[in-house]
Order: C-alpha cells, then sequence, then structure tokens
C-alpha cells in the first residue's frame, strides 16, 4: 500500500513538473505572438479630435499641413529602442514633436539628458503621468505616432520601433 501511495506521489510530482514546463512554452509562444514582427503598426481608435491651439505648454509644432506627434513613455522597452535612434526618428518624420510621458518631470529630464534629445532637433513635450496625452488626444499606450492635419488629430498609431515608424511614413504618402 505504502509503495502504491508513493508511486502515485512521484507520477504526481513528475507530471507537475511537465505541466509547468508546458505553460513556460506555451507563454514564452503567447509572448512571442503579441510582439508579432519587430516592426509593427496598428491603428489606434479613440482619439481626440481637438485642434493644436488648445494644447498647453509644449513647442509649436513645425508649420506644414502635415505634421505628428510621437508620444514615448520612459518607462517603455520599445521607447527606449526609438528613443537611442532618434536620427532617424527625424529622418522619417522630419514634422514631429516627442512627446514624453513619464511619472515625474525630473524621471523625463533624466531621460532627455540620457538619449541627448534636445541636441536632435526634434521639439519635446513634457507629459508628466500622461495626463496630456490621453485627454487631449486619446493616447494611453506608446510608443504611439499621432498624425495631425492642419492642426486637427487626423489618425494614430500603435509602433513597435524605429523601422515601424519608417514603414508608417512611407505608409501614409505624406509629403512632409
Amino acid at each position: 500500500m505504502e509503495v502504491a501511495f508513493a508511486l502515485a506521489l512521484l507520477v504526481l510530482f513528475v507530471g507537475q513538473i511537465v505541466l509547468f514546463a508546458m505553460f513556460g512554452e506555451l507563454a514564452g509562444r503567447v509572448e512571442s505572438a503579441q510582439l508579432g514582427s519587430p516592426d509593427r503598426v496598428e491603428p489606434l481608435d479613440d482619439l481626440v479630435q481637438r485642434p493644436v491651439d488648445t494644447w498647453l505648454d509644449f513647442e509649436p509644432l513645425p508649420q506644414g499641413p502635415v505634421s505628428a506627434l510621437v508620444v514615448l513613455s520612459i518607462g517603455c522597452r520599445s521607447c527606449l529602442e526609438i528613443a537611442k535612434e532618434l536620427k532617424r526618428v527625424r529622418e522619417a518624420i522630419p514634422a514631429s514633436v516627442l512627446v514624453l510621458t513619464g511619472p515625474s518631470e525630473q524621471a523625463i529630464e533624466a531621460f532627455i539628458d540620457t538619449f541627448a534629445m534636445r541636441e536632435s532637433g526634434i521639439p519635446l513635450a513634457v507629459d508628466i503621468g500622461g495626463e496630456w496625452s490621453a485627454s487631449a488626444v486619446g493616447v494611453t499606450r506608446t510608443p504611439a505616432v499621432v498624425m495631425l492635419e492642419a492642426g486637427l488629430v487626423s489618425e494614430g498609431f500603435l509602433i513597435s520601433s524605429v523601422g515601424a515608424l519608417e514603414d508608417l511614413s512611407r505608409q501614409v504618402g505624406v509629403e512632409w
């Protein structure tokens, strides 16, 4: 009887190890499927239609019929990768403003200094807590690009990399 009990306990123990290993493998597959290709672009829903003149506390947008807000969060892994390649961001969407979200002005300033963002020539806006991005244009996830036409929000996209930003620039076919 004790041997049968020990054998049953051993089978349950081994089965549990195999089950957890399968869960780990499945979790890895689900995560990589969610990430998709490294250069992913997804449309954003629920954008707020608001004219530029109602936006407060950031540098003026570049003038022209079309411009863009590139919204990055200092805690987002993809945003960190994009921040490392600001020259490519500038080339992909020259008429843009970087909107940086984070928990405090000090944390955002440290992020700006770490990536020498002021030297990029791209106008910067600081959005503490992401409140402005959410209320003014409806962006609650990052990294995101919000296209503006004649000062109004026209469409928005979630991007996964600078390559995705470059792909988006080619897709929309805008003359910057």
